[in-house]
């Protein structure tokens, strides 16, 4: 009895069978993934910087392309990563759409100024223009390529000293020594309207106060409607390092032919108080019915408080 116990066949083992809960919990965790990461931006942005060190060069861009978007916004930190790591690599298929997503950064410390700086030797005009833009948009922490910019002020390219001239002027002080080649740029007549438009608002962003109130004043003289609004608007950015200019702009308040009355009135206002010798003028200007009322009486107050240094 024993032997043929022994003897018996043990059955063959079946296929094997998840229990229909198990089935349950995978779907529900299925759904959990993709509910996470669809909410969850910074899991996202990760899962794109993983397809691009690790994809061909069209998953790279797509990837690009998606840690631009507005949804990742918040993300910057990834986005900036990967496109430093295109231009490092000399990508030149991916080096266009790197520069366009940096150019919607604004001021990251991620951002590798010296490695822009370098790019600026390429004679690719686009890729050019594209550095110069992105390199102005990061400010004062691009102070230390000024030396740069002011080689490209020179170029032989229209839009590469155009581009030029815009971020200098957003750099601010430390574009000091580009003063006086702006300053030349806004007092050539032979200038398209653009480049003198341009150097008009550069020289109010860098806030020098000794060569630009007066090329700004002497400008108007021949200067079209749109530079002179940007002209205007620097005056205005200079604010108290304008004071040299008081004269000027009451002379152009008292010619009651001149169409930029009401630009000085606000020009003066912005000046504060050191423009006090234009206050008779300006509440004698209150009366014009030619000028907006609440503009003037604006500015007048604006002069007319205690200066801190008295």
């Amino acid at each position: 009895m024993t032997d043929s116990l022994l003897e018996t066949e043990t059955p063959e083992a079946g296929p094997l069978r998840w229990p229909y809960w198990a089935f349950g919990v995978l779907v529900i965790l299925f759904f959990v993934i993709i509910i996470t990461w669809s909410y969850s931006p910074m899991l996202r942005a990760q899962t794109y910087q993983l397809i691009f060190l690790v994809g061909d060069e069209e998953m790279r861009g797509t990837s690009l392309l998606k840690l631009g978007g507005k949804d990742l916004e918040g993300e910057s930190d990834v986005l900036v990563n990967c496109c430093m790591i295109t231009i490092a690599n000399q990508d030149e298929k991916l080096k266009y759409s790197a520069m366009r997503e940096l150019y919607l950064v604004d001021e990251h410390p991620a951002i590798d100024i010296p490695l822009l700086i370098g790019e600026l030797k390429t004679s690719d005009v686009v890729h050019k223009s594209q550095v110069i833009q992105v390199i102005g948009n990061q400010r004062r922490r691009s102070a230390v390529a000024v030396p740069a910019l002011l080689r490209t002020l020179s170029d032989p390219i229209p839009n590469i000293r155009l581009h030029s001239i815009v971020a200098l002027g957003k750099i601010g002080p430390e574009s000091i020594p580009a003063v006086p080649k702006i300053v030349e740029i806004l007092n050539d007549r032979s200038q398209d309207w653009s480049f003198r438009r341009s150097a008009a608002f550069a020289l109010g962003g860098i806030g020098e106060d000794s060569l630009s109130p007066p090329a700004l004043i002497n400008a108007l003289k021949n200067a079209s409607p749109l530079t002179t609004d940007s002209i205007f608007f620097s005056l205005g950015l200079l604010g108290p390092k304008a004071a040299s200019t008081v004269p000027s702009l009451i002379n152009i308040l008292n010619n009651k032919q001149s169409a930029q009355r009401e630009k000085a009135v606000i020009a003066l206002g912005k000046i504060g108080p050191g423009a006090r010798s234009a206050l008779p003028h300006l509440r004698e200007a209150a009366k014009d019915p030619y000028l907006d009322r609440e503009t003037v009486l604006f500015a007048i107050r604006l002069i007319d408080r205690k200066d801190p240094r008295d």
